[in-house]
């Protein structure tokens, strides 16, 4: 099965998420809705929310999935109410101002799939002033656990190459961002809440805080796990707490322990955590509280540590740096510099093909590179 087949075939197997989402449209689509669905892949919240009642729905995907979701609506007897459009949410137009703006663009703990930016860019220019979006808040919270699936895969390399030195390998492991599902934790702490973002009005480049755990269950910790809780309706919430008896089948975070250490019950943490909430990163710094108020360093990381930079890589951060293009740069220029309303797609690939022979050695490559190129930049 394909990546993206598979990935939406799992989001509509999982009874949770679609009886939440059915419930939400259900309660905050109005008949006669204007509905605009962002990443709308199969084309499933378009469909409840003409269910639910909505006039029209904006389907808006810049994948393949788009066509999908067009069969869908005219299986459904919904053809005549929704709009399919490929493009880019940030580079949609629409004839007409929306009522409500859905999207389930949620990573481990909501962030790093585009939410937060693509929430605020709809505020700004989709929705009408007394517009509302769905889901409408976020909360993101945090715990410490005591893992089995890393240490398990930690040994297990460690056996295979017997005496062969891959200590670096497990330092990367150590600070990489992992992305697991529920079942191989157990929580040593009682949760507490990271951060809650209002979506469409709170778009911060860096989230910074510092929050206690209180220990709960003795035993060996050796990473924080942080999930989401989205705001569907008043009464509706989302959620892939693993911990949860409600949870989603969606990924949570585990930021791992370069170390274990072994927790008791009573004792309080301190967590100092810095998450950049358009990409992958993490800073965590995790304290025992002693009894008198003293902070002892239990564990200090950042995910900068799992990079995969060489001295090529780190170069390109240096302020002297001076960027050149390489041949899938210059390649992507040639074919962008034809798009001019005067040369067709074919006279394209051949201008190509004659401009880097050496690279494309075929036609049929040469057309192949120029569609991946022209993907997501045309319309």
């Amino acid at each position: 099965m394909s990546y993206p087949l598979e990935e939406h075939a799992t989001y509509l197997a999982d009874t949770v998420r679609m009886e939440a989402f059915r419930r939400a449209l259900a309660e905050r689509v109005t008949p006669g809705a204007v509905v605009v669905d962002l990443g709308s892949g199969s084309g499933i919240l378009g469909l409840l929310a003409c269910e639910a009642g909505a006039a029209r729905v904006y389907s808006i995907d810049s994948g393949p999935m788009l066509e999908v979701a067009r069969k869908h609506a005219q299986a459904c007897g919904f053809g005549d109410r929704m709009t399919f459009l490929r493009v880019r949410s940030e580079e949609v137009q629409l004839p007409e101002p929306a009522d409500l703006v859905i999207a389930d663009q949620m990573g481990a703990i909501g962030l790093w799939a585009g939410l937060l930016e693509c929430f605020a860019d709809a505020r700004r220019r989709l929705l009408k002033p007394s517009g509302e979006l769905l889901p409408s808040k976020l909360r993101i919270d945090f715990s410490v656990v005591e893992d089995s699936t890393l240490p398990r895969q930690v040994d297990a390399v460690q056996r295979n190459v017997q005496t062969l030195d891959l200590s670096h390998l497990q330092h990367l492991l150590l600070n990489d961002l992992r992305e697991v599902m529920p079942g191989g934790e157990r929580q040593l702490t009682r949760p507490a809440t990271f951060t809650t973002l209002e979506l469409g009005i709170d778009e911060p480049t860096s989230i910074n805080r510092s929050f206690e755990l209180e220990v709960s269950e003795t035993g060996v910790a050796n990473g924080l796990a942080g999930w989401f809780s989205a705001e569907l309706a008043p009464d509706i919430h989302l959620t892939n707490d693993p911990f949860s008896q409600g949870h989603i089948d969606r990924h949570h975070l585990l930021l791992p322990f370069a170390q274990p250490v072994r927790l008791e019950q009573g004792e309080t943490l301190r967590v100092s955590l810095s998450v950049m909430a358009r990409q992958s990163f993490c800073a965590w710094h995790v304290q025992r509280v002693e009894p008198f108020g003293q902070l002892v360093t239990l564990t200090k990381q950042t995910s900068l540590a799992s990079r995969l930079l060489g001295d090529r890589g780190l170069e390109r951060f240096a302020d002297g740096y001076r960027p050149t293009l390489n041949f899938k740069g210059s390649f992507k220029r040639f074919v962008l510099e034809r798009c001019n309303q005067e040369n067709s797609l074919e006279n394209i690939v051949d201008a190509a093909y004659e401009r880097f022979p050496d690279q494309l050695r075929s036609r049929a490559r040469a057309a192949e590179l120029v569609a991946r190129a022209l993907s997501d930049l045309t319309r």
